[in-house]
């Protein structure tokens, strides 16, 4: 993963998915001087202790957004679970949204990662696209407060935040996409065709079944879970491709 121009790239198969930054902008007040930043108070410097307390910040609100829920989820409540007051929590963030887009990012970020080093540690396609569909779906589930936030509570939040879920919807599509053409070329898939809206099929497809997966009270373990969406990966992109070549002989 590689940041660029306030964007972190995505890289699988040769190709770079561009997905919105964890990074979240530090509010224009809480930025302090050099001297200031500096400061050393019981063995820490004023940027050690605001690091320490914007972390906190993040746990807390993965902690409640993640079990609470984001509505019932109060600023207070926040500061309480992380020991800072208000005025720390608004030097980090400028509103509850914002730690929401913060978490979440942080999410997507972990789970790039985690699908990135599944692609580049295989070498076969369908080994490479198990892999990495395997990684997202551990990356998500195994903390379930992360798949909690990632797959219900950003929806809905606000226009601005909608549009920010939808680019990294997108973004995944995109590795789908890319890992669907790299099946095609390896002549596991029949037809070489293009598979934009299956990843954004494939996309939309995994992250409902993931919100199901986390309100049902039969949860199925995640190891048979993960390998059942492998199993409709394959069984998408192979069908599809078949759909299409019936359609050309006709």
């Amino acid at each position: 993963m590689i940041a660029h121009d306030g964007w972190c790239l995505l890289e699988g198969q040769g190709n770079g998915v561009r997905v919105p930054s964890s990074r979240s902008r530090t509010p224009a007040r809480a930025r302090a001087s050099p001297a200031a930043r500096t400061r050393v108070y019981r063995g820490q410097s004023n940027l050690e202790r605001r690091e320490e307390r914007r972390d906190r910040l993040l746990a807390a609100g993965l902690d409640l957004f993640g079990t609470a829920g984001y509505a019932a989820t109060s600023i207070e409540g926040i500061c309480t679970t992380a020991g800072v007051t208000a005025r720390h929590f608004y030097e980090h963030f400028a509103s509850r949204e914002a730690l929401l887009r913060a978490v979440y990012d942080g999410v997507i970020a972990e789970t790039q990662r985690a699908v990135l080093r599944a692609l580049t540690h295989s070498t076969d396609a369908e080994a490479r696209a198990t892999a990495g569909v395997r990684a997202f779906v551990h990356a998500y589930l195994e903390d379930p407060r992360r798949a909690r936030i990632a797959c219900i509570e950003v929806i809905g939040v606000s226009a601005d935040f909608e549009r920010h879920r939808r680019s990294v919807i997108h973004a995944f599509a995109a590795v789908i996409q890319a890992q669907a053409e790299a099946l095609a070329a390896a002549g596991t898939i029949a037809v070489a065709r293009s598979y934009q809206l299956a990843g954004i099929a494939m996309a939309g497809a995994v992250n409902e079944l993931m919100s199901d997966w986390i309100i049902r009270r039969d949860k199925p373990p995640i190891v048979r879970f993960s390998q059942d969406i492998v199993d409709f990966f394959l069984a998408v992109m192979k069908g599809s491709a078949v759909g299409t070549s019936t359609r050309s002989t006709k």
